[in-house]
């Protein structure tokens, strides 16, 4: 009896133990350059899920760091590097 409790017991908390750790795995990350709306000069780089990224750049975020960010008209070089599937980079 005792073997079959410590059996149950050990299998409770390996479930336990991978329930948890899936569930504090956050999936992939990316760096965007974040504008807070209201504020563009407090822009700044977060790294957020790959889940939000589409929101984020809806409201005028863009990807990569805000130290890394450059335009197609300030560098355009830089820009395609950054952003090579641009169809103004082709």
């Amino acid at each position: 009896m005792r073997r079959i409790i410590l059996i149950a017991a050990l299998v409770s908390i390996g479930v336990v133990t991978a329930v948890g750790m899936r569930n504090n795995s956050d999936g992939p990350k990316v760096t965007i350059c974040h504008i807070p709306p209201g504020n563009p000069t407090n822009a700044h780089s977060i790294t957020i899920s790959i889940n939000a990224l589409p929101a984020h750049l809806a409201h005028g975020d863009s990807e990569g760091a805000c130290e890394a960010q450059c335009t197609l008209e300030t560098d355009p070089e830089c820009y395609c590097a950054l952003f090579p599937d641009d169809m103004e980079c082709n």
